[in-house]
């Protein structure tokens, strides 16, 4: 049971990544999060543009990351554990 609520866990962690990263900003109003605004890319003079097709490719990369993590954790020999 423990770990079908990990597997859970990971993959909807992963899931969440792609909600929070590509929603849509709404034209004229200030978004309390912004992909294109990154401080560690600002320090290194990076256009906005860039840092936010930088921050989604991030962010897809996470998110597959932990659905792999999750789909691994559900196959895992029962030995193991």
């Amino acid at each position: 049971m423990t770990v079908f609520l990990v597997a859970a866990f990971l993959i909807v962690h992963g899931l969440l990544h792609i909600g929070v990263w590509t929603a849509p900003q709404q034209p004229g109003t200030s978004s309390p999060f912004d992909p294109g605004h990154s401080w560690a890319l600002a320090s290194l003079h990076v256009l906005p543009s860039p840092a936010r097709a930088t921050a989604l490719a991030a962010a897809w990369y996470t998110a597959v990351v932990y659905v792999i993590a999750g789909a691994v954790a559900c196959t895992w020999p029962a030995s193991v554990h």
